[in-house]
């Protein structure tokens, strides 16, 4: 799975890929009353400028574009990622629902030209290596204002879908109800507000629908690679919980980048959320004749 070393690319030998624990609490669909890129640049541009835009290190040479559903194991692959030391620091840079905010002002940026630019400057790998994780929806503002490769140079491209649609849509559901997007193997919440019901009840409507979303946001995915002819370095869920290390050995090899460390799902950033209640939900849904044959095959290419 996925290409072999470039001639020229960066070698990482021997480290165990121990993921950081990053301070960062979002969490939140895109949705009608979520703020626009443009909105939250508009309102930066009123505020006192804190920092300069860094312009005293390297632009990133490569970058490295984690496409992804929500309720994939993202979090927890990217901390993976980062915690090779040699593909990048992925985060939700683009998502305007939380981090994009605090991650302009840090940087001094005011527009989305300025931000990117120092993002591809302070958050890159020392290899050259800047990633990022997007949603569809926090991708499109950047594609209207052209290529992304004029933006982010030439990029990578990773995408993170989930086999199980019924179990995805019911974790997303419980995330979107209790606040709670993740937590760390201590239990704490990990980027994630909370505040929401601690026990949401069983909502078949509400599950349906974040199906259709998710349904939705693969169509946009698969719509995008196909016109413009990227063979992404396709991954699951499933398999990333079979096989951490794989995966992100793979990434490393689409990204050109050679390395020999270890990666386990043990160090990741967060700890897994479904429990038996999922399971439960799954079963009810599934008996309940509601799905309609939505779930089979639709991880499958157009």
């Amino acid at each position: 799975m996925g290409s072999s070393p470039t001639p020229g690319s960066s070698r990482h030998r021997g480290r165990r890929a121990r993921a950081p624990i990053a301070s960062a609490n979002f969490g939140a669909m895109p949705g009608a009353s979520a703020p626009s890129l443009d909105q939250v640049f508009r309102e930066l541009r009123g505020e006192a400028r804190a920092v300069p835009p860094p312009a005293d290190r390297p632009l990133s040479s490569r970058t490295l574009l984690i496409a992804m559903l929500p309720r994939t194991g993202s979090t927890a692959l990217c901390s993976l990622l980062e915690a090779t030391g040699v593909l990048g620091m992925p985060r939700e840079y683009l998502n305007p629902r939380g981090p994009l905010r605090p991650w302009a002002r840090r940087l001094g940026a005011r527009d989305l030209e300025e931000y990117l630019d120092a993002l591809r400057r302070r958050q890159a790998t020392p290899n050259g290596v800047f990633s990022l994780k997007v949603l569809y929806p926090d991708l499109k503002p950047l594609l209207a204002r052209g290529e992304i490769t004029e933006a982010l140079g030439p990029v990578k491209f990773a995408y993170l879908t989930r086999d199980d649609l019924v179990a995805q849509a019911i974790s997303m559901y419980i995330a979107e109800a209790s606040g709670v997007w993740h937590r760390d193997p201590s239990g704490a919440l990990f980027r994630s507000r909370g505040g929401g019901d601690p026990d949401p009840p069983y909502d078949e409507v509400r599950i349906l629908e974040a199906r259709d979303e998710l349904l939705r946001q693969q169509g946009d995915w698969e719509r995008f690679f196909a016109e413009r002819r990227i063979t992404p370095l396709r991954l699951t869920y499933e398999g990333f919980v079979a096989d951490a290390n794989g995966c992100v050995g793979a990434i490393a090899r689409e990204a050109g980048v050679e390395w020999d460390g270890e990666a386990s799902l043990d160090v990741a950033a967060t700890a897994r959320l479904a429990d038996d209640r999922s399971e439960r939900w799954a079963k009810r849904l599934r008996e309940s004749g509601r799905l309609r044959g939505a779930v089979r095959g639709h991880r499958r290419r157009p």
